[in-house]
């Protein structure tokens, strides 16, 4: 049975008759040239994803038409959605010229969102026809465009179908990290069916290593989502995934009712590729429970509609074979099983090709012994080369995890060699002032001083210039770190996220978020170095600001029953005060939204932060309903302010709790 993962792509507009009746009048009415031609793409447009043969028709005389005007930029756009057409029907050598194509005729262009979406269908081809290197390198050009735009669906997107090829290489731990990034980032956008796909791929990761438990509730999950959305096409992936599940568990009812429930969707959308997918999954079910006339049935339709899917078309032709053996038809059955052979080595897939020879042997070790023996014989040198094949993935594998750790490792290398640059500049330029000095004294005596000056000026022109790059390298550097840093926080927060979904006790779900608000208030400081110019500082009001905005939202606290003061004075703080001062902020507003509110119609929660003479002063306030008057901060068993308590100590704060009308926090920290 075939798994399928979930590429990110536009969920289909339902397709509007009205609309494309009134194109239609218009390209009645309209002679101009222009007029036609945009008429014309909008309508091909419209027929792309559900009349995708009309929509090649209507292409192909706006491409003429674009011509003839000589209109790049249109033509540009029609062979993009041609090449969507044409992607539609299967026919993924076209889908490639076409969107090749556009990608040429979009020109200095290329670096925009059109040029990364079409870098990203060209990825999307060489996965399909198994060039994964290939999908690599496109998915990968595609993601520096996405990340130079700053755009967060596109990296998310890009980021998801990395993590399908890095599965299909057996690269399981760059899969799962490149899936958390997609997750996050659909996240923070809140893109509801961004986090279905990643939900559905999250899955069959699981499913892979056999952990079936966690499969199901990621497939679940992901259903939910979809459901939501009512994306039939992406509902259809997922049920067809949760019908593998079940039948590798020996689950057959359960499978043959997801299958067909697949299957269903998929005929109602006229999904012709998805359903010849859906037969052979039946139909193999069948064969399984010895109903093999049902199973023959299924499969000659799975066989009639794969035309232009080899893969699908030989494994129908396999599962025909083996049922025509079984009801005893054995010419059939030989006729079948050959075709299933030569079609697995004319696409070089050595595990179809086994199963129609190992079905050969089966079929003749009665009536031609030796017959049968060389069907064997092959079958076996097959499977001594799948064999093969699979220690080679095992060990591309362990190179590529290796690589990955390689590659961190250098840039550790490059940091530490930075350091050492920078320490043997500064020497230099001291030797250098030293040097200058010396000849200024001998300029006084000798005329040919002055050509030596000349000659040490240029050095120091070069050793400013070689300084300025590395401080700009650096620079670099710096901001790619914090940007890693914040990439993996954020990946700790999707996980505990996950986590805190699969868990009913509400304490333990409580634990994991305000552990995954502890992560966020890192991240949004990292967040800020790398996106800034200034590296090694953060502004205290726009971090306070977007941290207590992000507490709000976590506990879906609403303005009109708790507003929220702030008076922040603009400085900006180094990283080693920012973090336990953040770390502190986080505990106190957390403590108030959770507990100083709960029998009020409606609180304040003021933020005070200012400059001092002799350091900050932070106050953060409430008007609730204050702490047990037995509090102490040095006898409390609570988390929070023993994290408060341990932050305060780091930064050698004076720490002071007032209760009276709610609770008053002030912290002094001297500077």
């Amino acid at each position: 049975m075939v798994l399928l993962g979930c590429w990110i792509t536009a969920i289909k507009a339902q397709f509007n008759q009205h609309q494309a009746d009134s194109l239609l009048g218009v390209l009645d009415e309209v002679i101009e040239d222009t007029m036609h031609l945009q008429a014309l793409i909008q309508l091909g447009e419209l027929y792309r994803d559900h009349k995708s043969a009309e929509a090649i028709e209507v292409l192909k005389e706006a491409a003429y038409y674009a011509r003839l005007i000589h209109d790049d930029v249109s033509l540009a756009k029609v062979h993009a959605t041609a090449g969507t057409a044409f992607g539609r029907l299967g026919k993924v050598d076209s889908a490639r010229f076409y969107w090749q194509s556009s990608y040429q005729l979009l020109g200095v262009d290329t670096l925009s969102n059109k040029g990364g979406g079409l870098l990203n269908n060209l990825g999307m081809t060489e996965e399909m026809e198994g060039n994964l290197s290939e999908a690599v390198n496109y998915y990968e050009r595609a993601l520096l465009i996405f990340h130079s735009l700053n755009d967060t669906f596109g990296r998310a997107g890009i980021s998801n179908n990395l993590g399908l090829v890095y599965k299909k290489q057996g690269n399981y731990q760059r899969a799962m990290e490149s899936f958390l990034l997609a997750l996050n980032g659909f996240e923070e956008i809140e893109h509801i069916a961004g986090q279905a796909s990643i939900s559905n791929n999250l899955g069959m990761i699981a499913q892979d290593q056999k952990s079936y438990v966690d499969a199901l509730g990621y497939y679940k999950h992901s259903l939910q989502l979809k459901e939501k959305l009512e994306d039939k096409h992406s509902i259809a992936i997922t049920l067809n995934n949760i019908g593998t599940l079940y039948k590798e568990q020996v689950q057959l009812d359960s499978a043959r009712h997801y299958h067909q429930s697949s299957l269903d969707l998929k005929k109602e959308i006229a999904d012709i590729r998805g359903q010849a997918i859906s037969y052979n999954n039946l139909g193999e079910l069948a064969i399984v429970a010895g109903d093999y006339r049902s199973g023959l049935e299924l499969n000659k339709k799975a066989h009639a509609l794969a035309e232009s899917d080899p893969h699908t078309k030989a494994m129908a032709e396999v599962f025909i074979g083996m049922a025509y053996q079984k009801i005893g038809q054995s010419q059939e059955a030989k006729r079948w099983l050959l075709e299933a052979a030569k079609r697995g080595e004319q696409t070089g897939e050595l595990s179809i090709e086994y199963d129609a020879k190992i079905n050969l042997y089966s079929l003749f070790k009665n009536s031609n012994p030796k017959r049968a023996l060389t069907y064997f014989e092959e079958a076996t040198a097959i499977k001594d080369s799948l064999f093969n094949q699979e220690n080679t993935r095992a060990l591309t594998t362990l190179e590529l995890e290796y690589a990955f750790e390689k590659e961190k490792a250098v840039k550790d290398q490059e940091i530490s060699l930075l350091n050492s640059e920078k320490e043997l500049a500064a020497l230099q330029l001291r030797t250098a002032k030293r040097r200058n000095l010396t000849f200024g004294v001998l300029f006084l005596l000798l005329a040919v001083t002055s050509i030596i000056l000349y000659r040490l000026f240029t050095r120091i022109k070069a050793q400013n210039l070689i300084i300025a790059q590395t401080l700009e390298e650096r620079e670099t550097l710096l901001k790619e770190i914090h940007h890693r840093v914040k990439n993996n926080l954020q990946v700790i927060s999707s996980l505990l996220k996950l986590q805190s979904r699969s868990l009913s006790d509400e304490t333990a779900v409580a634990a994991l978020q305000e552990g995954q608000n502890r992560v966020r208030s890192m991240a949004l400081i990292h967040q800020d170095l790398y996106q800034e110019d200034n590296l090694i500082g953060v502004s205290a009001r726009q971090y306070i600001e977007k941290l207590c905005d992000g507490l709000f939202k976590s506990y879906n606290i609403k303005s009109d029953k708790i507003s929220m003061q702030m008076d922040i004075d603009d400085v900006t703080l180094d990283v080693d005060n920012v973090i336990p001062l953040g770390l502190i902020i986080n505990e106190l507003v957390t403590n108030s939204l959770k507990y100083a509110f709960e029998d009020l119609d409606r609180g304040i929660l003021s933020i005070s932060l200012r400059q001092e003479l002799k350091g900050l002063q932070l106050d953060v306030q409430d008007n609730g309903v204050g702490l047990p008057s037995s509090f102490s901060i040095q006898k409390t068993t609570s988390l929070g302010f023993r994290l408060i308590q341990a932050f305060a100590t780091k930064l050698s704060a004076e720490l002071n709790i007032e209760q009276g009308d709610g609770t008053h926090v002030s912290l002094f920290i001297p500077t």
